[in-house]
Parts: structure tokens; C-alpha cells; sequence
């Protein structure tokens, strides 16, 4: 298994002196799985995003490009308090360092490749195929009730791969939980509803990218989201899925349609959502943390961090923390809780600046739906420790569709004036011959 993961670090090197932006795109299509194999101590993900970084410096460096990317605040937040932190508590490791490069600046060097219409297509092409294989896989271990390839990982776990949640046939709310091909439900379910929500807007906003293989990725994402049983992906579903509620939406036939289909199915599906819904309070039927087990957390993580309030206490101090005192922390089921503990007062704020920042400006341009998708993140991020995305890829995708739609209408408008100026032209022309011809007439 060694062999291969080295096999597949030397392709990715490859083709990032070959084809730069493609294999840009493509680290980011496969951090989920890149982040997961381990090599030479540190993750696959964290060896190629810094090699792609360092290429971007000797072959595509541009002031432009730093000066054109809007969220370099975010980046140096994080940066900064993942530093101070380290230093403050004698830690500093390349991880740290590694892990900025492979969660954040990795969205930078997709800003620098995400620059014509070619490439966001083949940015959205392949985590339509990448999700389509997710959501088959899906299905498979919901129908068969056993995941073959989590198995093999746990199998080799922190040899090869780093930690694979272990879940065997557990059932919640009638379905039995899921994983597909990711290390965790969580992470699973957080996938599937930024792609659901992304699908959703992308068609919605952007009308060229329409077409039925979207839609019905969508339905099986969606049942994907289901069969995880997450409560806290469940609640960011719902606050992501406010981006299709508009005016031009509610005159869609198929809006129509779900609200007739809802009626007919209301019996059943009132039922599920009070289950779901009770279940946040009571956790007895179903297992997990209800709300006086996350204000234990909370509770908890406030007091360790009050050892260390401003720089935090160091990741080696959390983890070991949590592992003594498992039962009080119970997963540290939030990503505030584990920040708390680990980079102090100044971490949290960095989170918070990295996580508004970029709601804020996409209001600002008027890109309300990806507001919602940003928000689902942080509402799932909040509630549940599964592993980060680098969800700066999706204001950054959409921000670069607008302005390649804004050339394209300038494009036209000037094309337009164009014909309009040769056409007023060839008319002046033909006037002053005609009036040339009768002037000779007379």
C-alpha cells in the first residue's frame, strides 16, 4: 500500500510541472482522500499543496494575483494564531504550517486557476464524477449494510491512513448510518450538502450550467444526507437549503410539485422531523449528545482554555486532554470547542473572521444564495468535529463566474456597438454616394 501512495504523490508532482492548473483543481476535487493517506509521517495532502505553492512562486508568481484575491484576511488570522500559539506553547512543528497550506492557501492557487470558463467546467465536471461515485457507494452500504473500503482502511489505520471512524450496522431514525468512501458520517454528510447546495445554486444562478445529470446527483445527495443520520448535517441542510427560496423560485413548476408531494407524504414526514427534532434534547433512543451534554462540553472546553486563555494550550495538550477525560469532552463535538482549548481567545477570533468575513462579502456582491451554503458549513462545523473543508473554493468559484459573465456581457455590448458604428458607417456612405449620384444628374 506504501508503494501506491508514494506512486500517486509522484503523479500529482508530475502534473503539477505538466499541467499546473489542472492538478491544482484536481488536489482540491481530492483533499478528502488526499488528506487521508499518510506518507513519511505527514499526509499526502500536506506534501503536495506545499510543492504546489513553492511551484506557483518559481512559475506563476503575480502581484496581480495576490492583490486580486479577497480573502487573504481569513488566511493570515488563521496563520497568525496557528503561530502565535505554537510559539507560545514551544510546538511549532511543520504540521501547522503544512495543514495552512493544504486547507487555505490551496483555495488561493485555485483562485489563480479558476481564470476562464474551460477551467471552472472542468473544476465542476469532476466533483460532479467524484460525487456520483460517492453517492453510489452510498447506496451500496445503505443497502448492504457493511462498507468494504473503511474496513480496509481501519485495517491499516495510522500506518497508511490516518483515523477512520468505526461504525458496524447503527441505526437512527429507521436508516442505517453511512460513511461512503469518507472517514466519518459527519464528514460525509458535510460533504454531500456543500455539493447538494453548490449543484443547486450553480443551475440556479448560473443557467448554462443546468442539465439532468446535476439534478439527479442532487436527489442522490440528498438521500445521502438522510441515510447519514447526522443531526448537525441535518440542521445545516436545512439553513443552506434557504439559498432556493426566492421570488423566481416559487413561480418554478417544480417548486409546485415538491409542495404538493410534501402534502401527500406529510403524515410520515412529520413523524421523522419530530423524532429528529426531539432527539436534540433527549439523545436516550438514539445515542449521541443532547443539549445538557454540549453545554458539558462547552463547560469543559471553556475551563482548559482558561489555563491558557489568550495563545491556547497547544494541539499536543488537547488531544491528550481529551483522551484522559473522554466522558466530560465526549469528541469535543464542535469545532469551537476543540479552538478553544487548542489556540485560546485568539483562535476563536480568527475562526470567527474566516467564517464571516466571506458571508459578508458575497452580500456585498450580491451573492446571497453562497451566503447560505457558507452558513450551512459553520452551522455543521459548530455542532460536530468532522475534518475541515476548504470551503473558501465555493465564494471563490462564483465570484470568478461573475466576472467572467460581466467580460462576456461587456464583450457583447462592445461587439454591439461595433456592428452599430460599421452599420452607421456603410449608411453614411451610401448616403453621400447617392447624393453624390444625384447631384451629377442634375
Amino acid at each position: 500500500m506504501g508503494s501506491i501512495i508514494v506512486l500517486i504523490f509522484i503523479i500529482f508532482i508530475v502534473g503539477l510541472v505538466v499541467k499546473y492548473d489542472k492538478f491544482i483543481l484536481l488536489t482540491l476535487v481530492l483533499s478528502p482522500w488526499l488528506s487521508l493517506m499518510i506518507l513519511w509521517g505527514k499526509t499526502l495532502l500536506y506534501f503536495i499543496s506545499i510543492f504546489a505553492f513553492l511551484l506557483y512562486l518559481i512559475k506563476k508568481r503575480k502581484k496581480q494575483d495576490f492583490k486580486s484575491f479577497p480573502f487573504w484576511i481569513c488566511i493570515i488570522a488563521i496563520t497568525v494564531s496557528r503561530i502565535l500559539t505554537e510559539l507560545y506553547n514551544s510546538e511549532m512543528k511543520l504540521s501547522i504550517i503544512a495543514s495552512i497550506f493544504s486547507q487555505w492557501l490551496i483555495v488561493f492557487l485555485c483562485w489563480n486557476c479558476l481564470k476562464t470558463k474551460k477551467q471552472i467546467n472542468f473544476f465542476v465536471n469532476a466533483t460532479i464524477f467524484v460525487s456520483a461515485i460517492v453517492v453510489i457507494y452510498g447506496f451500496f452500504e445503505e443497502i448492504t449494510q457493511s462498507n468494504i473500503y473503511t474496513q480496509y482502511l481501519r485495517k491499516y489505520q495510522d500506518v497508511y491512513f490516518n483515523y477512520v471512524e468505526s461504525r458496524a450496522n447503527i441505526t437512527r431514525y429507521g436508516f442505517t448510518q453511512i460513511t461512503s468512501l469518507f472517514v466519518s458520517r459527519d464528514f460525509c454528510g458535510l460533504y454531500c450538502t456543500m455539493y447538494f447546495l453548490f449543484y443547486g445554486y450553480i443551475q440556479n444562478k448560473f443557467p448554462s450550467f443546468k442539465g439532468k445529470m446535476q439534478n439527479l446527483l442532487m436527489i442522490g445527495l440528498f438521500a445521502l444526507v438522510i441515510f447519514t443520520t447526522a443531526r448537525s448535517v441535518y440542521l445545516g441542510f436545512f439553513v443552506g437549503c434557504f439559498l432556493f427560496v426566492n421570488h423566481k423560485t416559487l413561480k418554478q413548476k417544480w417548486f409546485l410539485a415538491a409542495i404538493v408531494l410534501s402534502l401527500f407524504f406529510l403524515p410520515t414526514v412529520t413523524s421523522y422531523i419530530s423524532e429528529v427534532v426531539s432527539s436534540f434534547t433527549s439523545t436516550s433512543s438514539i445515542g449521541g449528545s443532547d443539549t445538557s451534554m454540549r453545554e458539558q462540553q462547552l463547560a469543559f472546553s471553556f475551563y482548559q482554555m482558561m489555563k491558557s486563555p489568550i495563545f491556547g494550550n497547544g494541539l499536543t495538550y488537547t488531544v491528550d486532554i481529551t483522551d484522559i477525560y473522554r466522558e466530560e469532552i465526549y469528541g469535543s463535538e464542535s469545532i469551537w470547542f476543540s479552538t478553544m482549548m487548542t489556540y485560546g481567545l485568539l483562535g476563536v477570533i480568527s475562526y470567527l473572521i474566516a467564517f464571516i468575513y466571506p458571508m459578508y462579502y458575497m452580500f456585498k456582491k450580491k451573492l446571497y444564495g453562497c451566503v447560505f451554503i457558507l452558513l450551512s458549513y459553520v452551522v455543521i462545523q459548530s455542532m460536530t468535529n468532522c475534518p475541515q473543508y476548504p470551503y473558501l473554493i465555493f465564494p471563490v468559484i462564483f465570484l470568478r463566474l461573475v466576472s467572467i459573465r460581466t467580460l462576456e456581457l461587456e464583450n457583447i455590448k462592445t461587439n454591439i456597438l461595433k456592428r452599430r458604428l460599421e452599420h452607421n458607417n456603410i449608411a453614411t456612405l451610401v448616403s453621400k454616394t447617392s447624393l453624390g449620384d444625384s447631384n451629377e444628374g442634375n
